[in-house]
């Protein structure tokens, strides 16, 4: 079984304490308002524990019913949020450190997608990968309303913030080839003009910043050399 394990430069602790049974099989840790959290069995079901430095906790409060099989965790707007399982299907939840919120989408909001992945917040929004509407594609959370973008592209994952662009890698449309790429959202994105672009793949990026920098090697070798 996977256990909380500890390391202080020095030494390894499997980690034991007070509160709840400690629990077996956690992924996903995350710290957030000076806590970590993660996902943890109790023998029974997956549940979001927390650890505090002495205690394990079920995390367990008012609001909407805890949800199970919490996962890929993120700080948006002074909260947790995070997927979680309502018994039914995987949807957006919040835990602000008192309730749990199955997040719905307000007046003129797009569809509550579901099974949402790989978050990052950009621009003050909350981006992921989700099933909704359109299918499996970008979604975004303002804190009132869920928006669709594209697609394209499929199936976003790696997500990161770069220079003032969103980044991520993403499937080509249907009907082109499957081929994973490099793409990204503009910052002035709005529905009428998603704003993707579609980089080279990834492998292929990869081979060219290689090649890119040997050339530079070599310029800079034979400059060297003249001189």
């Amino acid at each position: 079984n996977y256990v909380l394990y500890s390391w202080d430069g020095a030494n390894f602790d499997e980690i034991s304490g007070g509160g709840d049974p400690a629990p077996v099989d956690l992924y996903d840790l995350y710290v957030h308002d000076g806590t970590l959290y993660f996902a943890g069995y109790d023998g029974a079901t997956w549940w979001l524990y927390s650890w505090d430095g002495t205690d394990f906790a079920i995390v367990s409060g008012g609001g909407d019913p805890a949800p199970t099989d919490a996962e890929d965790f993120i700080t948006f707007n002074g909260a947790l949020y995070f997927s979680g399982d309502d018994g039914s299907d995987e949807f957006l939840y919040s835990w602000d450190g008192t309730n749990f919120a199955k997040i719905i989408g307000g007046s003129g909001s797009a569809p509550t997608p579901d099974d949402p992945r790989s978050f990052v917040v950009y621009n003050g929004v909350l981006y992921f990968d989700a099933d909704g509407s359109t299918s499996d594609t970008l979604h975004s959370w303002d804190g009132s309303i869920f928006t669709v973008y594209g697609p394209p592209p499929f199936d976003m994952s790696n997500s990161l913030v770069y220079k003032g662009v969103l980044y991520f890698n993403g499937e080509s449309p249907s009907g082109q080839d499957t081929i994973e790429n490099l793409w990204s959202l503009r910052p002035a994105a709005v529905l009428a003009d998603t704003g993707f672009t579609a980089g080279v793949p990834i492998g292929l990026a990869v081979l060219l910043l290689v090649a890119g920098l040997s050339a530079v090697l070599v310029r800079a070798r034979a400059a060297h050399s003249e001189s």
